[in-house]
């Protein structure tokens, strides 16, 4: 097979810790002609983000998600703790580690590798044929099981831990002392399955970047005839210019005096040169450095100057040497005639490094790691750089690095997580010396690399094991348009992406960056950013902009939901927390207690605090995110709940914001809304139309159409008037334990103010199926994971297009789509009277299972007018939610020991098809707290256990009928309406076509 019919060849290049304009294409002074020759060629990407750290950025390339999910929610690998040794831990990563490192242990998303819930790149495009390579830095698993030839490479030369000596120098140290990766990496090299020894099976002459450069021209040079035959994926991730700072005395005195000026003048310069270069804006203010800083320049001494020089001038020198290593594998595949059909990707992982290492407490002792450089290694001056050298360069060049952003490694502030890219890929037709300034992230190579090898990512499962969904996005069509000012991979002014790591939050929606960090390196507090024009992040907006701060932190708070993400626990220095080790647990120094505790602020939560407040019975509710939902989710009141509101003094403001039901009195089938649209069938529901007069004699209440949206914040307002202490947005609780006759709740400040603890005599818990069920130990009855689910919150003028005002519910059948649930429906959100310029609307389908995607706004956007085919629909998409549907009811309603009580959707969980789960819910509650308000007011401790267990034995069986009943409406929705019209998802498309063009057809047999 010819090259130019061979799918493309990919080579992914990782510099470690390699700052935004070290290299000549983005304004750096170290020669890098090879890049250089790679920019001119390629494309250079300005806005390309990672994580703020090695191994979960590694994580996020691989897996095409957050860190989050797929394993390095922290950078550090618990298994590696066990054997007293760190895989690379520096800064506040140690003092992280160190005080709460048991705290994420055998949490989903912190396994500290590459986890099993995601399908890696290299496992994919092995599946897919590629022959797939790796030389270098692994750091996403220290064992064999979870090492490269475990994950998909055929061949592998490989560092597990994430960071070595460059020159393979290792000291032999004393009993006893820490014996970190990066002083000794015995067990931590493999070749292959095969662990080597670095004594002797490294090359006699290794210098790191040399050799992983060796060993990646061998495997490509090497293959054999049937390798050959398959197009490759190279994988390349050097560990320079990682410390320790080490490189060839040669190349270390070309750049002697370069650096005499000092890091300050050096940011001052290579600012210039990216103005120059067109890569910030002229008008780009500089951030001032951060970190551990010491001296200003000019109050060291002639002695201290020079060895800070001499750092600087190693580190340039090392990323000479990885210059002319990248440019001897280009040459390679130029030699063999493959370089023009191989996508070739050049990027750093994270900012440049700044942390202070001589300060890093050791594991397991009181020494410092200072104490073990300064007796092993010689960093004289006239030594530094050499292999029995270990030194670092400090947060000052770091800055000068990240210059002109804030921060370094570690820092969720722009200068650690916006780094060099550079792609060369001649089909892209790329100008000369190409420059794009969309917005992109390392999670978007995979499946752009997917793309480009036209290799479907494969879903839901993979080799036999669940795994979630890239949340990244290709940027082929970006790449390979005319104009990069015009088009974009994420959305510019609407993408949202978020980073965290040792406790620093980022949000980002467009231009607009949120940014958390606590005390002593920031505020304590949310600060918010323009970075597009402020990638400094030196101008706060908070006090200008609250609304867009506000909107930011809600897309936080769903974010940090989205990606299970654990919160790092934060000691509240004003309440004087302290740490119980023996008992592992934080200790108070006044217990709160209650009466009753609620975990969950949804509508069951609520509405269990008002009925508690009108039983004047004390009680604290906790509900993690800070407001209410955003998510417009339950829609449909029955008479009973509305019996409910009324009891609870709601049901007037209820009535006054419902949808109007002249407005809710049909559902309707349709096959779009469009210019050919056509009505299937219709019928009277909710309530109206035929069934007003039975619906009317039923109950002294009205069905009610009310969208969540409009209705959590009714009863909130009422919860809060009731009980305006009581209610505690944004803490979570992240640990419930019964304790003989009480409930110890741990729960923590979301803002990052503390974790504390309350107890309780009771516990209502309406935390949503959140984890609370499963933490004790309950088992669920029904059916899981029957359908997934994407709905989409939209503000649209869709009245004027919807030729039935009577009609709530529209399904959609399209017979390319497989059916009305695959299709999607959709129906009103007011606000009501709803105009063309406010009228919302919830959107909601099936994700096709033969081509899972996880849902961006780009693609919800299209889906919509692919389903609706409205032409020229303007839409404003406020929110998407993924969701899975099921059909499950707890084993039981009351925890063992009795203080727990489940109500809602911590109950059950059902389909929403029947506007059924809500409703029980609520009424879950209406039944229960009356119960516990009679055991609460009793003075003999167990009085009325009997009574409390009639909630469980009165409401389950009706938990039972009910999400039998839901999925039953599911299944006959799909089963009957979609087969009237002989439409399948198993049929064939055009089959499908067929049948519904027969139903149109008046004199056709089949219609």
């Amino acid at each position: 097979m010819s090259n130019t019919e061979k799918k493309p060849n990919f080579l992914v290049i990782v510099a470690d810790d390699l700052g935004f304009s070290d290299i000549s294409p983005y304004g750096g002074e170290i020669e890098t002609p090879a890049l250089a020759k790679l920019a001119k060629e390629g494309i250079r990407l300005t806005n390309f983000h990672t994580a703020s750290a090695c191994s979960p950025t590694r994580s996020m390339l691989f897996s095409g998600t957050d860190n989050h999910i797929a394993g390095l929610g922290t950078n550090y690998d618990p298994s590696s703790l066990k054997r007293d040794m760190l895989t690379h831990i520096v800064g506040q990563m140690a003092e992280f580690v160190r005080n709460f490192g048991d705290h994420f242990k055998n949490k989903p998303g912190y396994e500290g590798y590459l986890n099993w819930r995601v399908a890696a790149l290299s496992e994919i495009l092995q599946d897919s044929g590629y022959h797939t390579i790796m030389s270098g830095k692994w750091h996403l698993g220290m064992t064999k099981e979870i090492a490269p030839c475990s994950r998909g490479f055929d061949k592998n030369f490989s560092l597990l831990p994430g960071a070595s000596n460059h020159y393979n120098y290792e000291p032999q140290l004393e009993d006893g002392e820490f014996q970190a990766p990066c002083i000794n990496t015995t067990g931590f090299w493999m070749e292959g399955e095969k662990v080597l020894d670095q004594t002797a099976d490294l090359p006699k002459d290794f210098y790191s970047t040399q050799t992983f450069t060796d060993k990646m021209i061998g495997f490509l040079g090497n293959r054999s005839e049937e390798e050959s035959q398959k197009p490759f994926f190279a994988y390349l991730p050097y560990t320079a210019p990682h410390w320790p700072l080490q490189a060839p005395r040669e190349i270390v005195e070309k750049y002697a005096g370069k650096y005499d000026d000092g890091p300050d003048a050096l940011t001052q310069k290579r600012l210039q040169r990216l103005k120059e270069l067109g890569l910030v804006d002229e008008a780009v203010e500089h951030a001032s450095p951060v970190g551990k800083l010491g001296k200003d320049w000019n109050d060291l001494s002639p002695e201290e100057k020079k060895i800070s020089a001499r750092k600087m001038e190693v580190f340039a020198a090392m990323v000479d040497q990885l210059d002319t290593n990248v440019g001897r594998v280009i040459e390679h595949l130029d030699s063999t005639g493959e370089l023009d059909n191989t996508f070739v990707l050049f990027m750093s992982d994270n900012g440049a490094e700044g942390a202070a290492l001589e300060a890093l407490p050791l594991m397991g002792g009181k020494k410092m790691m200072g104490d073990i450089i300064s007796k092993y290694y010689n960093n004289t001056l006239e030594n530094i750089g050499e292999p029995d050298s270990f030194v670092w360069y400090g947060a000052r060049w770091a800055c000068a690095a990240t210059a002109p952003s804030r921060g370094f490694k570690g820092w969720v502030t722009e200068g650690g997580i916006r780094c060099p890219c550079v792609i060369r890929y001649p089909p892209f037709h790329a100008k000369p010396e190409a420059i794009t300034n969309a917005f992109t992230t390392v999670m978007d190579i995979l499946p752009t690399i997917l793309n480009l090898a036209g290799v479907s990512h494969p879903g839901a499962q993979f080799r036999g094991r669940e795994v979630v969904l890239p949340r990244g996005q290709s940027w082929v069509s970006h790449l390979a348009s005319d104009d990069y000012k015009t088009t974009s991979v994420h959305k510019e002014n609407v993408h949202i992406h978020g980073w965290e790591l040792f406790g620093m939050r980022a949000i980002r929606e467009g231009k607009y960056k949120a940014v958390w960090i606590a005390e002593p390196r920031g505020k304590d507090e949310w600060e918010l950013f323009n970075v597009e024009s402020d990638p400094a992040e030196i101008h706060n907006l908070t006090q200008t902009q609250p609304d867009t701060l506000a909107r930011l932190v809600q897309h936080w708070e769903q974010y940090y939901a989205e990606t299970g993400m654990v919160q790092t626990p934060v000691v509240d220095r004003k309440m004087k927390l302290c740490q119980r080790k023996s008992a592992g647990h934080i200790e108070m120094t006044k217990l709160e207690s209650y009466p009753i505790a609620i975990i969950g602020g949804g509508p069951v939560g609520l509405v269990s605090s008002v009925l508690l407040s009108q039983q004047k019975i004390p009680h604290i509710l906790f509900e993690r995110y800070p407001s209410t939902s955003i998510h417009p989710k339950a829609c449909g009141m029955n008479m009973r709940t509305v019996e409910i509101f009324r009891q609870i003094g709601i049901e007037k403001e209820v009535l006054e914001q419902r949808a109007p039901p002249e407005t809710a009195s049909r559902t309707t089938w349709r096959t779009n809304l469009g210019p050919t649209g056509q009505a299937i069938i219709g019928r009277d529901a909710w309530g109206g139309g035929a069934y007003q007069r039975e619906y009317k004699e039923a109950s002294p209440c009205p069905y009610v159409v009310i969208p969540q949206i409009r209705l959590e914040p009714i009863i909130q307002r009422k919860a809060i008037e009731l009980n305006p202490q009581g209610i505690r947005y944004g803490v979570e609780v992240t640990d419930v334990k019964e304790d003989g006759d009480r409930v110890i709740l741990t729960t923590r400040d979301n803002n990052g103010s503390g974790v504390y603890q309350v107890e309780a005599r009771y516990v209502i818990g309406a935390d949503g199926g959140r984890g609370l069920t499963d933490q004790l130990g309950i088992k669920w009855e029904g059916e899981r994971d029957i359908i997934d689910m994407v709905s989409a919150h939209i503000v649209a003028p869709l009245s004027a297009h919807h030729p039935d005002p009577r009609n709530f519910i529209t399904w959609f059948i399209d017979p390319l789509k497989g059916g009305s649930i695959r299709t999607g429906y959709l129906y009103h959100l007011g606000p009501y009277p709803a105009t063309t310029t406010t009228e919302e609307w919830l959107f909601a389908c099936a994700v096709n299972p033969e081509n899972v995607q996880y849902f961006k706004t780009e693609d919800m956007i299209e889906r919509i007018h692919d389903t609706l085919q409205i032409p020229n629909l303007d839409n404003d998409l406020k929110s998407i939610s993924h969701w899975r549907v099921n059909s499950l009811v707890a084993e039981r309603y009351r925890s063992e020991q009795g203080c727990i009580f489940l109500v809602g959707d911590a109950a059950h969980r059902i389909p929403p098809w029947g506007a059924l789960g809500l409703n029980t819910g609520i009424q879950d509650a209406h039944n229960l707290v009356w119960k516990l308000s009679v055991a609460i007011r009793s003075d003999q401790l167990g009085r009325y256990n009997a009574l409390l267990d009639t909630y469980e034995a009165e409401r389950r069986p009706i938990g039972l009928r009910v999400a039998k009943t839901s999925l039953h409406n599911l299944q006959s929705h799909a089963l009957i309406m979609d087969s009237a019209l002989g439409i399948s998802p198993e049929n064939d498309t055009a089959s499908n076509v067929k049948a519904m063009e027969e139903y149109f057809t008046p004199d056709s047999t089949e219609g």
